[in-house]
């Protein structure tokens, strides 16, 4: 159920990214992150007080440590730049990219807890991004061939 649910969460990831650079494109870069942000606020708001949580939190908010908040400051800088970067490069090269340096994180992180750095983990993130090089310089190519539109796509993504 773990691996849907993951799975559930990278498609959901995807198409965020593609309606923040749809919704970019029409009322800018930073006004579409401020938007994203207060959605979301309005929206966790609602559904903690539909299901009755309780808001005894906030007052321990002035006593977190301040880097408890990085977490936040990273949520902005990915909305912001995954906007970006998906109006500038293909939807799957900006996925397997960004995904790419997921996994260079998640190897650092993983070896700074104690687990062994894996030649394989490494060679498959280097395989990633070869290979997204290799289909964008394909796809350069590809360009310069015509070809007919196809419209009857029923999502405007």
């Amino acid at each position: 159920m773990i691996f849907i649910i993951a799975l559930l969460t990278g498609v959901s990831i995807v198409i965020a990214m593609v309606q923040n650079a749809k919704l970019a494109d029409y009322i800018g870069i930073k006004q579409c992150s401020v938007m994203n942000y207060v959605t979301g606020l309005t929206t966790v708001t609602f559904v903690f007080i539909i299901l009755g949580e309780s808001f005894e939190f906030i007052p321990k908010l002035s006593t977190t440590h301040a880097l408890a908040y990085f977490g936040g400051l990273m949520g902005i800088i990915v909305v912001t730049t995954s906007t970006v970067i998906i109006r500038k490069l293909s939807i799957i090269a900006a996925t397997m990219l960004m995904y790419a340096g997921q996994l260079m994180m998640g190897i650092v992180i993983d070896y700074l807890r104690g687990i062994d750095l894996s030649i394989g983990k490494i060679f498959g993130c280097i395989l990633i991004i070869a290979g997204v090089y290799f289909n964008t310089l394909v796809d350069q190519r590809l360009a310069k061939i015509p070809r007919v539109d196809n419209t009857s796509l029923p999502l405007d993504l």
